[in-house]
């Protein structure tokens, strides 16, 4: 299985959002899933997107995947390539590896943005609705 991970952030840190398509090769689309974050920073929602995406990837029986993410950070950081400094991101990092670890075997790569725009959307799109409920319910912008 291919699992395409997005985060997006309005700013940095603030409201953010994580999508994940999963594909079945060569091009059938498994799934795809968004989520409002809350408050996070950009690379705080790459990992909860990974994480999202990994959990309904165990939930479907996958036992191998390869991760895509035009996050060129996040996936330097799971294959070992970069260090981790921030204590919150270190603790998503952990689990990222702990649930990665659950699987047969892994890989993750880099692609460009463009490679990764259904992700993109989704997280996007979580960002978006969020703000889109806040203002019909009158809550100030953030």
């Amino acid at each position: 299985m291919i699992i395409y991970i997005a985060g997006a952030c309005r700013r940095n840190p603030g409201p953010a959002g994580a999508g994940a398509v999963l594909v079945q090769p060569p091009h059938r689309v498994h799934s795809r899933s968004y989520r409002y974050l809350g408050i996070r920073t950009n690379n705080e929602a790459e990992y909860e997107a990974l994480l999202m995406a990994l959990e309904r990837a165990r939930n479907y029986g996958v036992r191998e995947i390869v991760v895509r993410s035009s996050s060129q950070v996040m996936i330097n950081q799971l294959m070992g390539a970069y260090s981790v400094h921030s204590p919150n991101l270190r603790r998503l990092h952990e689990l990222a590896l702990t649930d990665l670890g659950r699987f047969e075997s892994w890989q993750a790569e880099h692609v460009p943005s463009a490679a990764n725009l259904d992700a993109r959307l989704l997280a996007a799109k979580a960002v978006s609705e969020h703000a889109r409920a806040e203002a019909a319910a009158g809550l100030p912008n953030r």
